[in-house]
């Protein structure tokens, strides 16, 4: 397989010129535009952290409910997406909903990335929480 991790409007191009190949969405926040273009999957990092919605994504895209697709990534995994993968924070704060969320026991697991602020470690709870991606 393929990961396209630029333009992801161009899935359905590129299946022309490798019809046999998978290829696949290496971008989170575009994985909803890339299914839409063509991609057979994403490979994500938020799967880390809310694996049963990317799953539940791909159902939804495999049994042509477009619009339930849209409705759920945008509501369910989109504010957290957006807000919890970008640098320099990404790491440390996904490792924050992992702990919290009880699969590992520390989000200190893999230094040298900067320590996520305590406003954004708030922010994130009050999100997750929110999201129901966890309970307390």
């Amino acid at each position: 397989g393929v990961k396209v991790s630029g333009n992801v409007y161009t899935f359905s191009y590129q299946k022309k010129e490798l019809p046999d190949t998978p290829l696949i969405c290496g971008w989170d926040l575009f994985s909803l535009l890339a299914y839409r273009s063509g991609s057979d999957g994403v490979v994500a990092g938020s799967a880390a952290f809310m694996p049963e919605r990317e799953v539940q994504l791909h159902q939804l895209i495999i049994q042509n409910k477009w619009q339930d697709a849209a409705d759920y990534f945008y509501e369910k995994m989109m504010p957290y997406i957006f807000y919890a993968t970008h640098d320099p924070y990404a790491f440390s704060v996904s490792k924050l909903l992992l702990k919290w969320r009880g699969i590992i026991d520390s989000p200190l697991v893999r230094p040298p990335y900067i320590d996520t602020p305590e406003w954004m470690i708030g922010d994130l709870k009050n999100l997750a929480k929110k999201l129901n991606l966890i309970d307390n």
